[in-house]
């Protein structure tokens, strides 16, 4: 049965303890956890035979999917060609053979409808020509493809103050929900789905995550990880008025 985050169970860095914990309570990570869930529920009517993970970083998505559709042709690329080799070493031990790893910049031409599905997971914040890459997006789906977006509004550093409380400095996103929606539309898409993320629930969960890693608290953040995780899951249950990032769903 796939399983999100497997890939992180081959990766160099990560030892006994953190694999043990993996095994224990899943994707050891709760950020990356509730992207994961909001994902994985927006395209879980989708078969896909053939899509684009881009901005693929550690390429958790692609592996998680070559496992869920075993007919499935993935592609994924990075900007990085670090990340591309460690992916490629980490897709040798998982033995899939159905993802193509690759470097790329997402803003330059793709191949044109080559997909059924293309989704970017917090990569568009720091790029300032959206729409272009929303268009490429357009272009490289075929007719009736999906395109999944999950954008944050800030890139946030996580700080502790003076009583010990976790809170966030960052530098707000110049872009509005609903200039990023339009920009979507003005690319030639219908939207599905849109909604904020990383509400209340979902933020401190997040938060309180990183806490407990900055102050290398790794047994309490182990007893706390499984409850940070259903704190979390309660982002994907309510509309959230207020959120760090937005998840979009659309349609060419």
């Amino acid at each position: 049965m796939p399983v999100f985050g497997k890939s992180f169970l081959f990766a160099e860095q990560h030892n006994f303890f953190s694999r043990l914990g993996f095994q224990l309570y899943g994707y050891p990570f709760v950020g990356g956890w509730l992207r994961s869930v909001y994902f994985r529920k927006a395209i879980s009517d989708l078969k896909p035979s053939r899509i684009l993970d881009a901005g693929c970083g550690a390429g958790e998505y692609s592996f998680y999917l070559a496992e869920k559709f075993p007919e499935l042709q993935a592609e994924a690329c990075d900007l990085f060609a670090e990340a591309v080799k460690k992916n490629r070493e980490t897709q040798k031990k998982m033995n899939l053979s159905s993802i193509e790893f690759f470097q790329a910049d997402i803003r330059k031409q793709l191949s044109r409808n080559q997909y059924d599905l293309i989704f970017s997971i917090d990569v568009l914040q720091g790029i300032r020509e959206k729409e272009k890459v929303f268009k490429a997006f357009n272009l490289a789906l075929k007719k009736g493809g999906h395109l999944f977006l999950h954008i944050p509004f800030q890139n946030t550093k996580i700080t502790v103050s003076k009583k010990g409380l976790p809170i966030d400095v960052g530098i707000k996103s110049t872009v509005s929900e609903g200039e990023l929606l339009q920009a979507i539309k003005n690319a030639g898409f219908s939207i599905i789905e849109s909604r904020k993320t990383f509400g209340f629930f979902g933020a401190t969960a997040w938060k309180s995550d990183n806490f407990l890693m900055q102050k290398k608290a790794g047994i309490m953040r182990a007893a706390a990880l499984p409850f940070l995780k259903l704190f979390a899951y309660f982002d994907t249950l309510v509309e959230n008025r207020e959120g760090k990032s937005l998840m979009v769903l659309a349609r060419k």
